[in-house]
């Protein structure tokens, strides 16, 4: 019909499509386009592929070009993994992070890693080649952006991007149980060989006078000493350090911040020099829980990085008043869930007493929703008490209306304590009471209130210093 009426409006909104999946592809597609030049495969199958299928694709074709027979997976476990571990926990700085350059990639090119089934030694040739196309392709699209051809070096940064994809999916590949040229004890040889680089960077930066923070797999977080502060003197220092490693093996300047905060395994908070925080692990924020509780943890911790208390007081009373006095949207205090089993599946299980009451199955029943495994139910929880079970109290996140917020501000009020206790490692317990509570008969004061900024984790010296490099 609107062809009939008014085809050049259907045309224009065509080309809308168009443009918007041209951009899109230049976003996601680039890297796909260039591994289809290298694989036996259409471009909509190498998309829909993982990169484990697409190592051993390059191992097959050759193979195969040789007359060589195929082997057979090896059957077991890969038994090591990356070396994780903090050592100081709290309010910590200046910090510099340290990371060695594409550690598994250099650990399998430095150490002759290969399959034991790969007879014809492809896999250091084809790391090899990978690794030079990816520099070449790198220093390319650094040429052709200096030059202002953007095009061309987004064309070539998407190229190196593919083989840097290939290259890191390497290790991953010696211990895939399902990978024809698997090797278990070579995928443990690349890890244990990090974990001993790891060890290597902790004693070479500590008889520097550096205090180490936090290693996680190819970093290092570490406190330079007091004598170094500018960035040309950390960036030495790194450089000094990279000197002792085995050949191949660099390690990079990766940041500097002006204060951190180490909270757990891969959960840390940075503030860089311009002021730019960056907040890393699910222990610190989960996506699973109310965006209110996100919010208000993200705006607690750069007070505690500012080490302002009474900040941090003045933010906690204030997410109290909005939720008493139900001043929040909808979209702060609900939560969304993905059903993990199928609706007639809930109900079989939950009339043999296999599993408990859901809320989000019960309002689907409740609304008489079509719903499926793998559907999202966007929620909220009314009321007027927050003790009880809570799967008869949900209801429809899109059924919530500003002029009768009908929201359990005592449930939510729960929710906002439990958020509180990310903070509790920072203080005394009676500190902690004091900044978390709305009884402020004689007003709050910070005075007296200390951060606890340091904690000793875990001692280095627990460490075996003996490396065999």
């Amino acid at each position: 019909e609107v062809w009939d009426t008014d085809p050049d409006r259907l045309l224009a909104y065509a080309m809308d499509d168009v443009r918007e999946t041209a951009k899109l592809a230049e976003l996601l597609s680039g890297s796909n386009f260039y591994m289809t030049q290298m694989m036996p495969f259409t471009y909509a199958q190498v998309s829909r592929m993982g990169p484990a299928a697409k190592i051993e694709a390059l191992f097959v074709r050759e193979y195969l070009r040789l007359k060589q027979a195929i082997p057979r997976p090896q059957i077991g476990q890969q038994q090591a993994g990356g070396f994780t571990e903090v050592f100081l926990k709290g309010i910590l700085g200046p910090s510099v992070y340290a990371d060695v350059e594409s550690l598994y990639p250099s650990i399998m090119l430095s150490f002759d890693v290969c399959p034991g089934s790969d007879e014809r030694r492809l896999f250091p040739k084809i790391l090899t080649d990978l690794r030079a196309l990816r520099f070449a392709a790198k220093d390319r699209a650094k040429e052709e952006k200096k030059a202002g051809n953007t095009s061309a070096a987004n064309n070539y940064d998407a190229m190196q991007n593919s083989f840097k994809i290939l290259i890191n999916s390497m290790y991953g590949y010696l211990g895939f149980s399902a990978g024809i040229f698997n090797d278990y004890d070579q995928a443990d040889k690349v890890t244990t060989t990090g974990q001993e680089i790891a060890k290597k960077m902790i004693v070479e930066f500590e008889r520097r006078g550096c205090r180490i923070v936090e290693v996680d797999t190819d970093g290092i977080f570490l406190i330079p000493p007091p004598t170094i502060k500018a960035e040309e003197e950390e960036r030495a220092l790194v450089q000094d350090v990279s000197t002792t490693m085995p050949e191949g093996i660099q390690i990079g300047f990766d940041g500097r911040f002006k204060k951190m905060i180490s909270y757990m395994k891969k959960n840390y908070i940075l503030i860089d020099y311009d002021g730019k925080v960056k907040m890393k692990g699910s222990s610190l924020v989960s996506r699973s829980g109310e965006r209110f509780g996100r919010d208000f943890v993200k705006r607690g911790f750069q007070y505690l990085l500012a080490e302002d208390v009474q900040g941090l007081h003045a933010l906690y009373m204030e997410y109290r008043e909005r939720i008493l006095n139900k001043q929040m949207d909808v979209s702060e205090f609900s939560r969304t869930e993905t059903l993990k089993s199928a609706l007639d599946e809930y109900k079989k299980d939950i009339k043999a007493g296999s599993r408990q009451k859901a809320i989000t199955y019960e309002l689907a029943i409740k609304n008489k929703m079509s719903v499926t495994k793998g559907d999202r139910i966007t929620y909220y929880i009314t009321g007027t008490s927050d003790t009880g079970s809570n799967f008869d109290k949900g209801k429809l996140a899109a059924d919530w209306d500003a002029k009768k917020p009908d929201q359990n501000a005592y449930f939510y009020l729960k929710r906002l304590d439990e958020f509180t206790q990310k903070f509790r490692a920072f203080f005394k317990d009676s500190d902690f009471s004091k900044i978390f509570t709305a009884d402020e008969l004689f007003g709050f004061s910070p005075d007296g209130i200390e951060l606890i900024k340091e904690v000793q984790h875990r001692d280095t010296s627990e460490l075996d210093e003996e490396v065999p490099f």
